[in-house]
């Protein structure tokens, strides 16, 4: 891939979903000298189970935003809230009502799938605040949206990060 890159003038990237095999593969292709394009790579997690196991998998990753040289970089923290409208996963706002038919659903007050429970959600923006990460996720529906962002707000009202964040 990175070669179909160069071939068209693409020098960087930004990779949106890695874990730690990937982010393996991208050191081994840096330390082999096989890396072409400068590449910033986000660090996606689960988020699943508890508020504090999210917290402790946060915890266990060995970097934060920033980290790294001019060919790889550590990007944003990552997870995914919902699914996609086009499948009927996204989680909406308002109920999808009699429109799930399509989806082969029955259920009038059916509003889509929340991958994140909201509390591991607001840990997970909370911890990656205190650590300093920066933090994205995946979000379709407006539900998962607007759920996103009062976990920002709720995280912005607590001290930022208490580790330095290389430039």
């Amino acid at each position: 891939m990175l070669q179909r890159y160069n071939s068209v003038g693409i020098t960087s990237i930004y990779d949106r979903s890695e874990g730690p095999e990937g982010f393996r593969a991208y050191q081994a292709l840096r330390k082999a000298g096989e890396l072409t394009t400068r590449s910033t790579v986000t660090y996606l997690i689960t988020a699943a189970g508890t508020p504090a196991q999210v917290r402790q998998e946060i915890e266990r990753i060995p970097f934060v935003t920033g980290w790294g040289d001019d060919w790889l970089r550590v990007g944003t923290l990552k997870a995914v809230v919902d699914g996609g409208i086009l499948i009927g996963t996204a989680f909406l706002r308002e109920p999808y009502g009699r429109n799930t038919a399509i989806y082969g659903l029955s259920d009038p007050d059916y509003r889509g799938v929340l991958s994140v429970p909201r509390n591991n959600l607001f840990e997970m923006a909370k911890t990656a605040n205190e650590l300093g990460w920066q933090m994205t996720a995946h979000t379709t529906g407006g539900g998962a949206t607007d759920l996103l962002l009062d976990a920002y707000e709720v995280a912005d009202r607590n001290p930022v990060s208490k580790i330095d964040v290389l430039p």
